[in-house]
C-alpha cells in the first residue's frame, strides 16, 4: 500500500521538476512538496509516515 502512495509521490515530483522546466537542482524541494500535496489528500498517511519512520530507524 505505502508503495502506492510512493509511487504517487514521485510522479508528483516528476510533474513540479517539469513544470519548472526540468531545471537540476531541486529534487528534494520537489518531493517534500509533492509528499505534503499527496499525503494531505490521503487517508493512508499516517500508515505512509509510520512505514517511513520505522525504515529510517532500522
Amino acid at each position: 500500500m505505502t508503495e502506492l502512495i510512493e509511487r504517487k509521490i514521485r510522479l508528483h515530483a516528476q510533474h513540479l521538476y517539469e513544470k519548472r522546466g526540468q531545471a537540476d537542482g531541486s529534487a528534494l524541494q520537489d518531493w517534500v512538496e509533492a509528499e505534503s500535496q499527496v499525503l494531505g489528500n490521503s487517508i493512508l498517511a499516517p500508515l505512509y509516515r509510520k512505514t517511513r519512520t520505522e525504515a529510517d530507524a532500522g
